[in-house]
Protein backbone atom coordinates (compact mmCIF):
# COMPACT_ATOMS: atom_id res chain seq x y z
CA UNK A 1 0.00 0.00 0.00
CA UNK A 2 1.37 3.39 -0.42
CA UNK A 3 0.70 6.57 0.45
CA UNK A 4 0.69 8.39 -3.11
CA UNK A 5 -2.85 6.14 -4.09
CA UNK A 6 -4.14 6.57 -0.32
CA UNK A 7 -3.25 8.68 1.98
CA UNK A 8 -0.15 11.55 0.89
CA UNK A 9 -0.80 13.61 3.65
CA UNK A 10 -0.43 10.84 6.49
CA UNK A 11 2.83 11.01 8.21
CA UNK A 12 1.78 9.16 11.02
CA UNK A 13 2.06 5.07 10.65
CA UNK A 14 -1.51 5.04 13.28
CA UNK A 15 -2.75 7.63 10.99
CA UNK A 16 -1.54 5.27 8.13
CA UNK A 17 -3.56 2.17 9.63
CA UNK A 18 -6.47 3.73 9.74
CA UNK A 19 -7.02 4.76 6.40
CA UNK A 20 -5.78 1.09 5.38
CA UNK A 21 -8.24 -0.61 8.32
CA UNK A 22 -10.92 1.25 5.72
CA UNK A 23 -10.06 0.64 2.59
CA UNK A 24 -9.34 -3.72 3.70
CA UNK A 25 -13.17 -3.48 5.43
CA UNK A 26 -14.50 -2.16 1.96
CA UNK A 27 -12.67 -5.31 0.22
CA UNK A 28 -13.06 -8.24 2.57
CA UNK A 29 -15.45 -9.91 5.26
CA UNK A 30 -15.03 -7.85 8.23
CA UNK A 31 -15.32 -9.18 11.99
CA UNK A 32 -16.84 -6.24 13.97
CA UNK A 33 -14.37 -7.02 16.76
CA UNK A 34 -11.29 -6.32 14.84
CA UNK A 35 -9.73 -2.37 15.25
CA UNK A 36 -7.72 -0.29 13.23
CA UNK A 37 -5.09 -0.66 15.70
CA UNK A 38 -4.83 -4.70 15.29
CA UNK A 39 -3.27 -4.42 11.92
CA UNK A 40 0.58 -3.70 11.86
CA UNK A 41 2.50 -2.17 8.92
CA UNK A 42 6.04 -2.75 7.81
CA UNK A 43 8.26 -1.01 5.78
CA UNK A 44 8.69 -3.40 3.57
CA UNK A 45 8.46 -7.17 2.75
CA UNK A 46 11.87 -8.01 4.48
CA UNK A 47 10.81 -6.34 7.89
CA UNK A 48 7.48 -8.34 7.44
CA UNK A 49 9.49 -11.80 7.42
CA UNK A 50 11.17 -10.52 10.32
CA UNK A 51 8.35 -9.05 12.22
CA UNK A 52 9.73 -5.57 12.63
CA UNK A 53 6.53 -3.72 12.48
CA UNK A 54 7.13 0.20 12.31
CA UNK A 55 6.07 1.56 15.43
CA UNK A 56 2.53 3.55 15.66
CA UNK A 57 3.75 6.89 16.68
CA UNK A 58 7.16 6.77 14.12
CA UNK A 59 6.52 8.70 11.32
CA UNK A 60 6.16 7.32 7.48
CA UNK A 61 9.56 9.49 6.31
CA UNK A 62 10.01 7.70 2.84
CA UNK A 63 8.19 5.04 3.28
CA UNK A 64 5.18 4.30 0.95
CA UNK A 65 6.02 7.33 -1.30
CA UNK A 66 5.55 4.72 -3.69
CA UNK A 67 5.64 1.23 -5.46
CA UNK A 68 9.07 0.37 -4.65
CA UNK A 69 8.64 1.51 -1.50
CA UNK A 70 5.09 0.24 -0.69
CA UNK A 71 4.67 -0.33 3.38
CA UNK A 72 3.21 -3.69 3.93
CA UNK A 73 0.19 -3.99 5.86
CA UNK A 74 -0.34 -7.38 7.91
CA UNK A 75 -4.15 -7.86 9.13
CA UNK A 76 -4.33 -10.70 11.51
CA UNK A 77 -5.56 -14.34 10.27
CA UNK A 78 -7.15 -17.03 12.03
CA UNK A 79 -7.00 -19.78 9.36
CA UNK A 80 -10.27 -22.39 9.03
CA UNK A 81 -10.62 -25.65 7.10
CA UNK A 82 -14.00 -27.49 7.14
CA UNK A 83 -13.95 -31.09 7.09
CA UNK A 84 -16.10 -33.61 7.45
CA UNK A 85 -17.49 -35.33 10.77
CA UNK A 86 -16.50 -39.22 9.62
CA UNK A 87 -12.86 -39.43 7.82
CA UNK A 88 -11.36 -35.69 8.69
CA UNK A 89 -11.00 -34.91 5.00
CA UNK A 90 -11.66 -31.73 3.63
CA UNK A 91 -15.31 -30.89 3.14
CA UNK A 92 -16.13 -31.22 -0.98
CA UNK A 93 -15.65 -27.78 -2.43
CA UNK A 94 -13.73 -26.30 0.28
CA UNK A 95 -10.22 -25.28 1.26
CA UNK A 96 -8.20 -23.68 3.97
CA UNK A 97 -9.63 -19.78 4.43
CA UNK A 98 -9.02 -17.23 6.64
CA UNK A 99 -11.17 -14.77 8.65
CA UNK A 100 -9.67 -11.64 9.98
CA UNK A 101 -9.15 -12.19 13.60
CA UNK A 102 -7.11 -11.44 16.42
CA UNK A 103 -5.48 -14.27 18.27
CA UNK A 104 -6.94 -12.93 21.52
CA UNK A 105 -10.51 -13.77 20.00
CA UNK A 106 -12.71 -16.57 21.90
CA UNK A 107 -13.67 -19.38 20.41
CA UNK A 108 -17.12 -18.33 20.04
CA UNK A 109 -16.59 -15.30 18.74
CA UNK A 110 -14.52 -17.11 15.85
CA UNK A 111 -18.13 -19.66 15.81
CA UNK A 112 -19.73 -16.35 14.71
CA UNK A 113 -17.34 -14.89 12.34
CA UNK A 114 -17.72 -17.97 10.48
CA UNK A 115 -21.35 -18.28 10.32
CA UNK A 116 -21.38 -14.44 9.16
CA UNK A 117 -18.82 -15.08 6.37
CA UNK A 118 -20.08 -18.47 5.34
CA UNK A 119 -24.28 -17.90 6.09
CA UNK A 120 -25.31 -17.68 2.20
CA UNK A 121 -23.13 -21.09 1.02
CA UNK A 122 -21.53 -24.01 3.52
CA UNK A 123 -23.53 -22.63 7.03
CA UNK A 124 -27.58 -22.48 5.35
CA UNK A 125 -29.68 -24.30 8.12
CA UNK A 126 -26.33 -24.43 10.34
CA UNK A 127 -26.65 -22.83 13.93
CA UNK A 128 -23.72 -21.55 15.36
CA UNK A 129 -23.98 -23.82 18.18
CA UNK A 130 -24.12 -27.51 16.23
CA UNK A 131 -20.41 -25.96 14.71
CA UNK A 132 -17.66 -28.05 16.87
CA UNK A 133 -14.17 -26.51 16.68
CA UNK A 134 -11.18 -28.61 16.59
CA UNK A 135 -7.64 -27.44 16.84
CA UNK A 136 -6.38 -30.66 14.74
CA UNK A 137 -8.04 -33.44 13.31
CA UNK A 138 -8.10 -35.91 15.81
CA UNK A 139 -11.40 -34.11 17.23
CA UNK A 140 -9.98 -34.49 20.79
CA UNK A 141 -10.88 -32.52 23.09
CA UNK A 142 -13.25 -29.71 21.51
CA UNK A 143 -12.32 -25.94 22.26
CA UNK A 144 -13.87 -24.74 24.67
CA UNK A 145 -16.50 -21.63 23.85
CA UNK A 146 -15.10 -18.83 26.07
CA UNK A 147 -11.89 -19.96 25.12
CA UNK A 148 -9.39 -17.66 23.94
CA UNK A 149 -7.40 -18.54 21.13
CA UNK A 150 -4.08 -17.48 21.48
CA UNK A 151 -4.23 -20.12 23.86
CA UNK A 152 -4.80 -22.78 21.29
CA UNK A 153 -1.52 -24.71 20.82
CA UNK A 154 -1.63 -25.10 17.00
CA UNK A 155 -3.11 -21.69 15.35
CA UNK A 156 -2.36 -22.68 12.05
CA UNK A 157 -5.68 -23.92 10.63
CA UNK A 158 -9.19 -24.51 13.14
CA UNK A 159 -10.83 -27.58 11.98
CA UNK A 160 -15.15 -27.36 11.75
CA UNK A 161 -16.89 -30.58 12.43
CA UNK A 162 -20.68 -30.59 11.66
Amino acid sequence: MTRVDYVLETNVVAFFLDVAYSKVKAQCCWIPELIPADLRAFANEDACTRQQPLDMEEGLGCYGIGTASSVVVEVPKIWIQFVTTDSATAFEGTRAAWLPLREECTVEQLKHAVKREYQDSYMKGILVSELGIYKDSTKMPPLAEKQNWDQVVNKRTVQFWW
